[in-house]
């Protein structure tokens, strides 16, 4: 990939990045109004290092349902509790193939989306992966395939790809320009990581016309 070109065509599309990334969408607990989705990551986070109970935590569970789509994708109760079990463990040894390997142990289906999204709630130095992020790098997912475990390593394998490239992008010279705009921008949240100032700007980069 050539990551100099691509991160010129993120600091190109800023303006409409930016914007989108501060639209106030989500309704956080207990409070007025609504917070931009940038917010309200942190607002999840910092909740979830706080150590509440997320297996239980309603409130915290209906954001981030909503946050990370899972109240969409057409998961049954049972499926959301054995997704939020996992996450309470707060095992920062757990790998991709073994958030992967768990939920299809209980529940019979393979979840690259948000397994990325459980693994890098636990540890924020990993990428979350999601499709439109990885059409962006050419990144794909293996869709199913009838050998459920080959279909397990195979996304493994994917998902080491998708981290060595985050990794090499946010390591380039050029990235410090994302880093900046996103900081000024953003004050409130200079701590996150490089790698989740990344995945905002590719999470919204080509979106004209999206309404999230």
């Amino acid at each position: 990939m050539d990551v100099n070109g691509l991160l010129a065509k993120l600091i190109q599309s800023q303006g409409p990045i930016i914007k989108r990334l501060a639209r106030p969408l989500y309704k956080i607990p207990e409070e007025e109004g609504k917070r931009c989705a940038v917010a309200t990551y942190g607002w999840l986070q910092n909740t979830f290092q706080d150590n509440i109970d997320v297996s239980e935590c309603g409130p915290y569970r209906l954001l981030f349902e909503n946050y990370y789509k899972i109240n969409g994708a057409g998961k049954d109760e049972d499926w959301r509790q054995t997704f939020f079990d996992l996450l309470q463990r707060r095992d920062d040894k757990m790998s991709f193939a073994d958030v992967l390997q768990h939920l299809y142990d209980k529940k019979k289906s393979v979840e690259p989306v948000f397994s990325s999204k459980l693994l890098a709630t636990i540890r924020p130095e990993l990428s979350p992966y999601d499709q439109h992020v990885g059409d962006t790098l050419g990144i794909h997912m293996p869709t199913y395939q009838k050998n459920r475990l080959r279909q397990i390593r195979n996304c493994s394998r994917v998902y080491c790809v998708f981290q060595e490239m985050t990794s090499q992008i946010v390591q380039a010279k050029a990235f410090s320009c994302i880093r900046t705009l996103f900081d000024k921008t953003f004050g409130e949240h200079t701590h996150f990581t490089d790698v989740k100032k990344l995945d905002f700007f590719l999470w919204q980069y080509d979106r004209e016309g999206a309404t999230e």
